[in-house]
């Protein structure tokens, strides 16, 4: 499902005006229905690697990339962002940044919408994934009013709801306190189970 080859990356920084080397030769293979996790310290790349894999690298981030980034087959550097979305879905540390909606059950159906499903499908895709990830309670809540651990079963949610084979995480569980952190090992676990392949980059390797 995921195949890295030799990946490097360099780009040029606006402040120094240096070549800064952020990627060099890594190779990761990930499977259907697999979990992967991505560790390491402060500054060593993880978050360039994850944004290569949504193909944010380099068709947003110029700089010279080397190497190989398939998902299903596909070359991401050949792929144009509008459908990378069929692809890959992301969670970051704060959803808050990446809600479009007012309240879940709007949020859940936005990325169908903007593929131009019909309403039958949208609905089917909604209802379920907010069952799989036990947030049917909250379908008319606003966002604004969900705390943290919450609003990532919503994101994790919008993920199962795009229909995409792979999830991306970056830190999901930052800022969460340890019954919210349970919850998301639970929902991923769930994602994993259906069928999707996970990447989580994450400092708190214990919950996995």
């Amino acid at each position: 499902m995921i195949d890295v080859e030799s990946l490097s990356f360099s780009y040029v920084s606006e402040l120094t005006g240096d070549c800064v080397e952020a990627l060099r030769g890594v190779d990761l293979s990930a499977r259907t229905g697999s979990l992967t996790l991505v560790c390491g310290s402060s500054g060593c790349g993880k978050s360039t690697l994850m944004r290569a894999l949504t193909g944010l690298v380099p068709q947003m981030t110029p700089g010279e990339l080397e190497g190989a980034v398939r998902i299903n087959g596909r070359d991401l550097t050949e792929v144009p962002l509008t459908e990378v979305g069929h692809l890959c879905s992301s969670v970051f540390q704060n959803p808050r940044t990446q809600f479009f909606c007012d309240t879940v059950a709007e949020e859940l159906a936005f990325c169908g919408e903007n593929y131009g499903r019909d309403r039958e499908n949208l609905i089917e895709s909604s209802e379920r994934a907010a069952k799989l990830m036990g947030i049917t309670h909250l379908m008319e809540r606003k966002l604004s009013s969900l705390s943290g651990g919450q609003l990532q079963k919503v994101a994790l949610a919008c993920a199962l709801a795009s229909g995409a084979p792979v999830l991306l995480a970056d830190e999901p569980t930052s800022n969460l306190d340890p019954d919210a952190i349970a919850d998301v090992r639970r929902a991923l676990e769930i994602l994993k189970e259906q069928g999707m392949t996970v990447v989580v980059v994450e400092h708190r390797l214990h919950f996995l």
